[in-house]
């Protein structure tokens, strides 16, 4: 995977992006970012300025691209009521950093590649990604959990063309 984190998400305080550019700017030297959003201008200025790759505009259906190239997605946000990027984040093999403060973390607290850490001290975050990053599979027999990703993409992509349709 291309990337060791994505982050996708409104560029608001609510997603908690002073938290976050706090973390990039402490590992940005060890790992790659890609975000994905659009808003406030100042938080996309200080990302870029973090020489992070951001994309304002994504089509839905290339998300999952995305998402396949990227190994952890950090989703820190102070109130989401369920958090989209989570779901489909777990659906694409990624492991998920994030809060109480998110419906779809909480609803999928018990899936083996979600990780809550509940708090915004930047140390507890920065432990639980070292733990995901230091024990992430690299031996092809141990990525097997991952060979049905492409009928899962597939099956989101219909519900969407399905959703379009109505």
């Amino acid at each position: 995977r291309k990337y060791d984190f994505i982050i996708v998400g409104q560029f608001t305080s609510r997603k908690n992006y002073p938290f976050l550019i706090e973390l990039i700017k402490k590992q940005k030297d060890k790992y790659s970012f890609l975000v994905v959003g659009k808003g406030e201008e100042y938080i996309d200025k200080q990302l870029r300025s973090l020489n992070v790759e951001v994309i304002n505009n994504v089509n839905y259906d290339s998300i999952f691209k995305l998402y396949n190239n990227s190994k952890i997605l950090l989703a820190p946000s102070k109130f989401d009521v369920w958090g989209l990027n989570v779901q489909e984040a777990l659906l694409c093999g990624c492991h998920v950093v994030g809060t109480n403060n998110i419906g779809s973390c909480v609803a999928f607290k018990e899936h083996p590649n979600c990780n809550i850490v509940d708090s915004f001290e930047s140390i507890k975050w920065e432990a639980k990604i070292n733990s995901i990053i230091n024990n992430i599979p690299t031996d092809i027999y141990q990525l097997q959990y991952l060979k049905n990703i492409n009928e899962s993409i597939k099956a989101f992509e219909d519900i969407n063309n399905i959703t379009r349709r109505s």
